[in-house]
């Protein structure tokens, strides 16, 4: 699978990586990709943003006091579709509040 970041952030606990995975080579489907990483760049958790069929990317990201994290991007109902903005909140654990 392809990976794109498009932005990286430090953290408490050490980094988050947002970005979209797929593209081109699942055709033209993506989600939006958020990924921890301890101090060192050890991979904490990861998780994907978005609905089968779409297409995602997350642009930015900020880190909440809770832990979570608000992804900022887009999203098109499906590949060749025009995109809207996009944002996800999600909690400390990954899980999505709002899409």
């Amino acid at each position: 699978m392809l990976f794109r970041s498009r932005a990286i952030i430090e953290t408490a606990a050490g980094y988050a990586v947002t970005g979209a995975t797929g593209g081109a080579t699942s055709g033209g489907q993506s989600l939006t990709w958020l990924l921890r990483l301890g101090p060192t760049g050890a991979l904490l958790d990861e998780g994907q943003y978005g609905t089968p069929g779409s297409e995602s990317a997350g642009f930015d990201l900020l880190s909440m006091s809770d832990g979570g994290f608000v992804l900022v991007g887009n999203h098109a109902d499906a590949p060749g579709l025009p995109y809207d903005a996009w944002l996800v909140r999600t909690d400390k654990q990954g899980n999505s509040s709002c899409q």
